[in-house]
C-alpha cells in the first residue's frame, strides 16, 4: 500500500487570499464604524432634545404656577416680570419678601426666577423696579433665583396690557435643538387679580377703604412722604 504525503504549499493561504481578507475586513469595520457613529450621533441628539423638552415642561409648569397663584403683576422693566406671588402675613400689602421676578439678563440668554428673603417692609408698585437696578439692596433682604431655562436666546416678555393691571404674561424665546432653532412661547394668567385693591394712578395699594391719609389722599402705606 502506497504512502500519502500532503502537499503544504496547497494548504497554506497565498499573498492574494491575505489580502483580499484584509479588505473585507476593512469594509466589515468600516461598516461597524459608521453604524456606531450614525448611533451616537442618533443618541446625542436625542438626549439633548429630550433635556430642552424637560426644561421646557418645568419651565412652562414653574412660570404657570407662579402666575396663575399670583395676586398681581407689578411691572415689566428690563425684561423681568415682577409678580406678588401672595398676600403671606395678611397684612393686605406687598411685602419684599412676597415678589418674584421672572426674567432675563440683557443679553437674553437665559430664564431665571428671582425671589427674596422674607421680609415683612411694605412696598407699592412704583417703588419696585428691575432686578438689573438692584433696588431692594437699600433693604434688609437678598435675593436668590432659580434657572428654568439655562441657555436659549432671543427671550422676550410681554403683557397683555401695561402693569399693574396686566392679567397675563407671554414669554417667548428660542431653543436650539439637534442643530434646528424653535421658537416656544408660555403664556400664564392671573386666576385671581388684586388690581381692585389699587388706586386709580396704579401706585397705591389698598388695603381697605379705611387706609385713606386723613389729610394728604394717599393710603397711610402709600405716602410719598413717608419714603
Amino acid at each position: 500500500m502506497a504512502a500519502k504525503y500532503s502537499n503544504p504549499a496547497r494548504s497554506a493561504f497565498t499573498l492574494v487570499d491575505l489580502m483580499v481578507a484584509l479588505c473585507v475586513v476593512s469594509i466589515v469595520m468600516a461598516a461597524v464604524a459608521t453604524l456606531a457613529f450614525a448611533m451616537g450621533t442618533a443618541n446625542d441628539a436625542s438626549d439633548d432634545t429630550s433635556a430642552k423638552q424637560a426644561q421646557l415642561r418645568c419651565a412652562t409648569l414653574r412660570i404657570g404656577e407662579l402666575v396663575r397663584n399670583s395676586r398681581l403683576i407689578i411691572s415689566l422693566a428690563d425684561n423681568n416680570l415682577a409678580v406678588w406671588k401672595g398676600d403671606y402675613n395678611s397684612d393686605g400689602q406687598i411685602n419684599l419678601g412676597e415678589i418674584a421676578y421672572i426674567g432675563s439678563a440683557a443679553d437674553k440668554t437665559y430664564i431665571r426666577v428671582y425671589e427674596f428673603t422674607s421680609d415683612d417692609r411694605t412696598l407699592h408698585p412704583y417703588q419696585i423696579g428691575s432686578v438689573s437696578g438692584s433696588w431692594w439692596s437699600t433693604y434688609a433682604s437678598s435675593y436668590y433665583y432659580t434657572y428654568l431655562i439655562p441657555k436659549c436666546s432671543n427671550v422676550s416678555i410681554v403683557t397683555d396690557i401695561a402693569p399693574p393691571w396686566s392679567k397675563a404674561a407671554t414669554i417667548s424665546f428660542n431653543l436650539v435643538e439637534n442643530g434646528f432653532t424653535r421658537t416656544y412661547q408660555i403664556t400664564a394668567s392671573l386666576r385671581a387679580t388684586a388690581t381692585h385693591m389699587l388706586d386709580a394712578t396704579g401706585y397705591y395699594l389698598f388695603a381697605s377703604d379705611d387706609e385713606l391719609h386723613p389729610t394728604g389722599g394717599y393710603p397711610i402705606f402709600g405716602n410719598p412722604a413717608a419714603f
